[in-house]
């Protein structure tokens, strides 16, 4: 379902503002939960608007809704019932169903991609280091390997992060257990609403970075294929 919502959005807008209008506007911040994870879109009055934090640009016609992301065109059905969106059509099998988030929601949501908001981007890269887990083995319990990291993010436009792994395996012979570590640093900085990163030696380059909120409504990004998540302390 969340590939054919990315799908949803991978369209190229090319003109006008959409008015909003009170409730009836499909103007706001809509969400769509599925097996403890959120999506969400949020759409403003000046056509701009953002999917998990991807920036967007939209349009509406009609019942037709135009939305631009990374350069392709496509166009969806919508109905608007009060506090419930229907998206439906194009290369969706079935009509999705998003609901407005409220206004204490809204006001605790992380900025969206659009240009012109590279400033509050920032901030909210900015409020925390960001860490990531993963671990892989077997069912039985015989290997097993597991990594982390934490990125920090400096004002100065500087980006360090720290890894570290363990692995352990066990057989026959005996068990045995290793760990490493690491760090390295380079630079970052957002431009027009999309994150840029470099090694230091290397030309700055964009990185796919998107959102969604877990169970609990805390922000998850997505970086070069890594989940991170705020870290705890």
């Amino acid at each position: 379902m969340r590939s054919k919502l990315v799908l949803l959005l991978c369209l190229f807008f090319l003109s006008a503002a959409v008015e909003a209008k009170g409730v009836n506007s499909i103007v706001g911040r809509w969400v769509y939960q599925q097996n403890n994870t959120t999506s969400e879109i949020v759409l403003d009055k000046s056509g701009n608007g953002s999917f998990n934090g991807t920036p967007l640009r939209y349009q509406v016609q009609g019942n037709q809704l135009y939305v631009s992301i990374n350069g392709g065109v496509l166009a969806y059905f919508y109905e608007l019932k009060q506090n419930q969106l229907m998206i439906a059509g194009g290369d969706l099998a079935a009509p999705v169903q998003f609901t407005r988030a409220s206004k204490a929601q809204s006001s605790q949501q992380a900025p969206t991609g659009n240009t012109g908001n590279d400033a509050a981007i920032k901030r909210f890269l900015l409020a925390n280091d960001w860490c990531s887990f993963s671990y892989s083995g077997s069912s039985s319990g015989s290997y097993g390997h597991s990594s982390t990291s934490r990125v920090h993010l400096s004002s100065n436009g500087m980006i360090s992060r720290r890894s570290g792994s363990e692995n352990y395996s066990s057989n026959s012979n005996g068990s045995m257990a290793s760990q490493g570590n690491s760090g390295d640093s380079g630079r970052w900085e957002v431009r027009g609403g999309v994150l840029y990163l470099s090694d230091g030696n290397t030309p700055m380059q964009a990185v796919n970075l998107s959102m969604t909120r877990n169970s609990n409504g805390s922000p998850i990004l997505k970086a070069g294929g890594v989940e991170y998540m705020q870290c705890s302390n």
